[in-house]
């Protein structure tokens, strides 16, 4: 349990209860404390609405009751964790969070009779323990021992949380969709998922479809899963960006010939192409553009009677029908200099490798398909999915985090064809990487704005962590010699510590304002290295890159550089938007880009400014602290 020096040990051991519950039958581990009587003007606790005897079915140990009552809000409830057993502390924070009694009762009793009925031959002891796999394994040997310690931390990563390995061994009637926070274990989910459908569903000459939205992630999950399948069944998975698949079959299949895969440059130099062509304004280019890539693209328009007459959801400016004709002229010159140039942007590939897909059933078809990062895809990209995964039971599984949208608009899956209302829509609420101190201030920069859930419906941040760390350092500084002094000697300090430099991150919202801060480190002697679609298998120092660049990724040690005023939002994007709509969806994806970046932090996380500090933070000034 616990390896110290011999007196050390000892006291950390007397202020342990290691018991087998006698309601639940679970081995419990929790820190003994005696509670002391509650001064009169306290507030009520929040567990007093509930009856001695229904806390104690939840599987609060009788000597714990004292300190369960005495909890007034949530930080009081993480104040207590070690107080508390981990299977109860995750009941009493949904009765926190609003869930009836009687339905966390009835989750409780349900994964306990599950396990039960597996184990009911076992001794009591061995059952107890067994039945707590989330914190302890049965080791015959030290050699055994010896063996489990060498895999790397990523290895470690495929834990599975009871409530997890239920969700991956289920049978499902049709596609599922699984949310959760960040560092809630949705890509581990996903990878297990995908190894449980190769071995058990696939059949001879089926295949398996896994695919995120980004190539990082998608050569990540490629690696992990080379380590978690054999190389047959490697063979049966196709692991690939969505953007690659589309590109693929629009190539193969529809005989595209693409001659550039455009890019800001080509978008840029191709409206400006048109309104020097057509004589309009840079403000007048710059609306007609907005109105395509917002609303004419999303909705499928192609023909000029549908854009006439069709609601234009979402749009505040009205315009008259001279003026959606003006609109279409222009989109249909943009159109007509792509195609002559063969350039093609993603939205188009998706939109042709979906139709081919769905006018060619059965042509390139896949038993099921896993799907990570579900929040960035677009409805062609579900669209395209759902034509080459026919529906049957263990389709589709999807994955995302609506908090961590950063490129495209909400979807509503039902309008893809595809049903995860009611039993198959899942929640991962256990955050497994970040510490509680580090996931609370991720949070906090989204507290003002709304989610959608991937179908219509509202999504909320209410995973928790068990985890307990230091609080995350916000430091401003006057000028950025301190600030990079600082960084320098922070690493100096975390590498005596024992934390290798590999595991450290150096992140910034604007690509060229990390040359200054690489730059001290290098002249200090510190090696970096970039972070790119294979860095997270290097080991030749500090990684550094943009906060998009670290989606899907995760470090010991964050470092969140030059987050100033103006930098953090970043005002250039911000000054893009045509109206108020426009304005409040590119700052809820700036909100989404800060929550990601500071969600990568295991352990620690420091954010530091000069000059004008991000208003998002509540920076201490370094000068005070000194």
């Amino acid at each position: 349990m616990w390896v110290d020096n011999h007196d050390e040990a000892y006291n950390w051991a007397k202020r342990k209860r290691f018991e087998i519950n006698p309601r639940t039958g679970t081995f419990q581990i929790w820190t003994h404390a005696e509670v002391k009587e509650s001064p009169d003007w306290r507030e009520p606790g929040v567990f007093e609405r509930y009856t001695r005897e229904q806390l104690l079915e939840l599987g609060v140990p009788e000597d714990v009751l004292p300190v369960v009552y005495n909890i007034r809000n949530e930080d009081e409830l993480h104040d207590q964790v070690e107080k508390i057993p981990n299977d109860v502390f995750l009941y009493l924070l949904w009765l926190l969070q609003g869930e009836p009694i009687e339905d966390v009762l009835e989750v409780a009793k349900e994964e306990r009779s599950v396990e039960a009925r597996e184990e009911r031959e076992r001794s009591a002891f061995l059952n107890a323990l067994i039945r707590s796999g989330s914190e302890i394994t049965v080791i015959s040997s030290d050699l055994e021992l010896e063996e489990m310690m060498r895999h790397p931390l990523e290895t470690w990563r495929l834990f599975l949380h009871p409530s997890q390995k239920k969700l991956i061994e289920a049978d499902h009637s049709g596609p599922v969709r699984v949310l959760g926070g960040a560092g809630t274990g949705k890509t581990v989910v996903a990878l297990h998922r995908a190894r449980k459908l190769v071995r058990d569903l696939l059949r001879p000459g089926e295949k398996l479809l896994v695919t995120a939205f980004n190539l990082n992630l998608a050569e990540i999950i490629r690696d992990q899963l080379a380590s978690m399948c054999t190389e047959e069944e490697m063979n049966r998975i196709d692991v690939i960006p969505i953007d690659q698949l589309a590109r693929n079959i629009a190539e193969t299949h529809a005989g595209i010939r693409i001659h550039c895969m455009m890019g800001n440059e080509e978008r840029e130099a191709l409206w400006k192409q048109a309104g020097d062509a057509l004589g309009l304004e840079a403000d007048e280019i710059s609306f007609i553009r907005a109105e395509y890539e917002r609303f004419i693209l999303p909705e499928y328009i192609e023909d000029k009677e549908t854009y006439l007459r069709v609601m234009r959801k979402g749009r505040k400016k009205k315009l008259t029908q001279e003026q959606r004709e003006k609109v279409w002229d222009v989109v249909q010159f943009v159109e007509s200099q792509k195609k002559e140039k063969g350039w093609y942007d993603y939205p188009d590939i998706l939109r042709i490798a979906r139709r081919w897909a769905e006018a060619h059933p059965g042509t390139v078809t896949y038993r099921a398909a896993v799907i990570d990062e579900a929040q960035d895809f677009t409805e062609d990209a579900f669209c395209l999915i759902r034509a080459l995964v026919p529906k049957n039971r263990n389709d589709l599984f999807i994955v995302g985090d609506p908090l961590q949208r950063l490129y495209n608009r909400p979807v509503v899956l039902s309008r893809c064809g595809i049903d995860v209302r009611g039993q198959r829509s899942k929640r991962l609420r256990i955050n497994y990487r970040t510490t509680e101190q580090i996931r609370k201030l991720a949070v906090q920069v989204l507290v003002e704005t709304g989610y959608d859930d991937l179908d219509g419906g509202v999504h909320t941040a209410d995973d928790f962590s068990l985890m307990s760390g230091a609080e995350p350092v916000c430091l401003s500084f006057a000028e950025q010699e301190q600030e990079k002094e600082f960084i320098v000697r922070c690493i100096r300090e975390l590498q005596n510590q024992g934390v290798k430099l590999n595991e450290m991150v150096m992140l910034a919202r604007i690509s060229k304002r990390l040359n200054k801060y690489r730059e001290a480190l290098e002249e200090a002697g510190i090696p970096c290295q970039q972070l790119t679609t294979r860095s997270h298998l290097g080991d030749e120092g500090v990684h550094f890159g943009t906060m998009h660049r670290s989606k899907g990724l995760e470090f010991r040690v964050v470092f969140l550089v030059g987050v100033n005023e103006g930098d953090v939002p970043f005002t250039y994007v911000l000054n893009k938007a045509l109206d108020d709509e426009e304005s409040e969806e590119l700052l809820k994806k700036e909100r989404s880009l800060l929550y990601v970046a500071s969600s990568r932090a295991r352990e620690k996380l420091f954010i530091t400014s000069h000059g004008r500090p991000s208003p998002w933070f509540r920076f201490k000034s370094a000068e005070k602290e000194h």
